[in-house]
């Protein structure tokens, strides 16, 4: 991903100039907006890699990543063939899942998934506590800082950079004085890197928040319901399994180990 990042240093060094300019924030502006893309990896029992794309003007942004995904039922096994782990599977659509941020009325809206099943989680925007260090290091020719903190259970290291004096970055993660280049959590499930960054001096994108879903309010409550849902599968599971091993003569004690989880950017509901 170097490769991306020194071809488009000059734009880097460019951007504080256009987007702290009357003519691109003024009334006479054509275009108040940027787009960057990252490169998400999730690196779960079954890794994910997926483009994520961030949309952002003065007052809001939008990140959208996972479009379009299937992933069917998966088991594991031990080493005498008793089922250990079972994935659901899940799905997603050409909307994909969306992270809505309003800084002026301090509000997010977020677009996810319980197996496929879209949803609308109204909550509110949560201030990061960030921890800013002096550790510095350049990422092809821009030079970033590092920053950590706690979002959602989970430790995360960012480097942003002072030379693009924008607050955001990917997924939940802003409110720093520099958009984030590089984000990644302490635990090595998490990774985001930018790969391009442009204003969008030709385009216009709509930066508003997802609506196609089944709505729900407060991040706590969809989190339970995903939990909920998870364990319903679960037992399901589990009554099928015990009851083909006993048709068998096999017993029915090989699912006693599998316990329920679901795959997640956060790792806890409390922020």
């Amino acid at each position: 991903m170097m490769y991306h990042i020194k071809k488009f240093a000059l734009l880097f060094l460019i951007l504080p100039i256009l987007f702290n300019s009357s003519c691109l924030f003024g009334q006479e502006s054509q275009s108040n907006q940027g787009k960057a893309i990252y490169l998400v990896s999730l690196n779960y029992s079954i890794p994910r890699v997926y483009d994520g794309e961030l949309i952002f003007d003065e007052k809001s942004s939008i990140f959208t990543y996972d479009k379009d995904t299937y992933e069917g039922e998966a088991r594991a096994y031990d080493e005498v063939h008793n089922v250990r782990a079972i994935s659901k599977g899940r799905s997603t659509d050409d909307i994909g899942l969306v992270i809505y941020s309003d800084f002026m009325n301090n509000k997010t809206v977020e677009r996810d998934f319980i197996q496929d099943r879209p949803f609308i989680v109204s909550d509110t925007l949560r201030t990061i506590d960030w921890t800013l260090l002096n550790e510095t290091k350049e990422i092809g020719d821009i030079k970033c800082q590092k920053a950590t903190a706690t979002v959602y259970g989970r430790e995360y290291e960012v480097w942003f950079s002072n030379t693009i004096p924008l607050p955001y970055g990917p997924w939940k993660l802003q409110g720093l004085p520099g958009l984030i280049l590089e984000a990644r959590s302490t635990d090595g499930e998490i990774n985001f890197e930018l790969k391009e960054i442009h204003p969008a001096l030709n385009d216009r994108y709509e930066i508003l928040p997802p609506s196609k879903g089944e709505t729900i309010l407060g991040y706590i409550n969809f989190y339970e319901l995903q939990n909920k849902k998870a364990d319903e599968f679960l037992k399901a599971t589990q009554a099928k399994i015990a009851e083909f091993q006993q048709s068998q003569g096999t017993g029915s004690t090989a699912m006693t180990a599998i316990k329920s989880s679901v795959h997640r950017i956060e790792k806890t509901s409390k922020f």
